[in-house]
């Protein structure tokens, strides 16, 4: 069981350094669920913030894919729109089975945990 809290900038260097970080403390172990809430301040610009928060996403699929055991799980959220369905090809291409909730915000921005 590991812990992590991160805030992202969206620099790789700085996503390499974290993933380091997050092996080392797990004694390089790899792990079999990983649960992320991240996204990135909102700008009021939905096409910009679309496109940040998946950058954001590629980047946590990315992680997932070099710190996940095999049949490991990634809990994570997605906001559907611009990208969405890419994104989810994407997820199809990594993991077995995708699962999902829609949850509505006060801002009107569907919201799906994958």
């Amino acid at each position: 069981y590991c812990m992590i809290s991160a805030s992202v900038s969206g620099s790789k260097v700085e996503s390499v350094l974290v993933e380091q970080e997050i092996k080392k403390r797990n004694d390089a172990n790899k792990f079999g669920l990983i649960i992320s809430d991240m996204s990135p301040n909102k700008t009021g610009n939905k096409v910009s913030d679309q496109y940040t928060f998946y950058n954001i996403a590629d980047s946590i699929l990315e992680f997932s894919q070099n710190v996940l055991i095999s049949k490991g799980t990634l809990v994570m959220k997605v906001f559907i729109g611009l990208g969405f369905e890419e994104f989810k090809s994407d997820l199809n291409e990594v993991f077995k089975g995708l699962a999902s909730s829609n949850q509505s915000h006060l801002d009107k921005r569907a919201e799906k945990h994958t």
